[in-house]
């Protein structure tokens, strides 16, 4: 039996203005059958159904790909307002996050696995578990193994994101959050989680 093959993917096609528009025509389609709930919250659901629609559709449309980054990159871009707004509604926790884990999921497929491992630890670190915890924490537990036996990621080394005044230490900028690390000289050129945002930080060798 012949093993189906999404499309090809073409970098940078989920931010054509075709893709955007299209996506954002479905998701205030998808809004207008929801009045009864906030804006902001019908927005990040009517995404969550799109996410799964669109990737549904990835063996038999070129555009399925595109069109599902596209619309889970809008998902996390409004991430802490949704975050924020549910938390007062339930606040028993928050639901899986669609935009997150998708997108990771593509991106590990990509060869992309260190943005696969990133968008996983941004989703647990601010509170998207979903209703199985452990499924998240085992998919972030898959990517680091694979980087490491890939050789590029060392084991994870303490970076805090406190400034105390100390020799030995360098600064180190996180380029996903922008905290201000002071890590241990000792761990120059190798790299490590950032524990404000949990992305990848390289030390400068």
């Amino acid at each position: 039996m012949q093993t189906k093959t999404p499309p090809p993917y073409k970098p940078g096609s989920e931010g054509t203005p075709e893709v955007l528009k299209c996506v954002e025509d479905d998701v205030q389609r998808k809004m207008a059958r929801r009045p009864e709930r906030d804006d902001i919250i019908k927005r990040h659901f009517a995404l969550s159904d799109l996410i799964q629609e669109y990737y549904q559709q990835r063996y038999e449309s070129s555009d399925a790909i595109p069109l599902t980054m596209c619309a889970c990159k809008k998902q996390i871009a409004v991430q802490k307002e949704v975050s924020e707004a549910l938390s007062k509604k339930h606040p028993g926790g928050l639901p899986p996050h669609h935009g997150y884990l998708t997108l990771a999921i593509l991106r590990d497929k990509q060869g992309q696995t260190e943005a696969a491992l990133n968008l996983c630890l941004q989703a647990k670190l601010h509170g998207w578990w979903g209703l199985r915890p452990k499924e998240l924490q085992s998919y972030i537990d898959r990517l680091e193994h694979k980087l490491g036996k890939a050789g590029k990621v060392p084991a994870p080394f303490p970076i805090s994101p406190v400034s105390p005044e100390a020799e030995g230490r360098i600064v180190v900028p996180c380029p996903s959050c922008g905290a201000v690390l002071h890590v241990r000289s000792k761990y120059r050129g190798q790299r490590g989680h950032c524990k404000k945002c949990g992305g990848i930080v390289t030390v400068p060798s």
